[in-house]
């Protein structure tokens, strides 16, 4: 069952800012440092849809992790995406570009069907459902 989307933001350490400068569109993001995954391709999508081509060789650091990209984010290594509400509760980094079109990840709320019969996991998964969607 899909609960809701995430919206997504850039983010920098102002460290990292103090260092490098800020950019202000996304053509200028290409001339940093940006923290990206590395098998996954959904950041090198985002960036396509947004007239940018680049490839896993434009990041400067690639995890397939999220946490540990979002850790490298806040120690200042360079640029890179999370969930805003996240971002904007994390003192270390400042929100960048705040107008970019960045896609909203869709959030899906899944058990497996033979759970349906639980009644205790039913209510847990009907919880849920109506919770994540404040959070998105």
């Amino acid at each position: 069952r899909k609960v809701g989307e995430l919206r997504l933001g850039v983010f920098a350490a102002h460290t990292y800012l103090e260092r490098r400068g800020v950019p202000y569109s996304l053509e200028d993001v290409s001339s940093h440092d940006v923290i990206g995954y590395d098998m996954d391709e959904q950041i090198i999508q985002g960036f396509q849809s947004a007239g940018l081509e680049v490839d896993r060789s434009f990041f400067s650091f690639r995890s397939d992790d999220q946490v540990v990209c979002w850790r490298m984010v806040c120690a200042g290594f360079g640029i890179g995406f999370n969930h805003i509400k996240i971002g904007e509760d994390e003192p270390k980094v400042a929100r960048l570009l705040e107008d970019a079109p960045l896609p909203k990840l869709p959030i899906w709320l899944t058990a497996h069907s033979e759970l349906k019969t639980s009644r205790r996991v039913r209510l847990v998964f009907d919880y849920l459902a109506d919770a994540l969607p404040q959070h998105c």
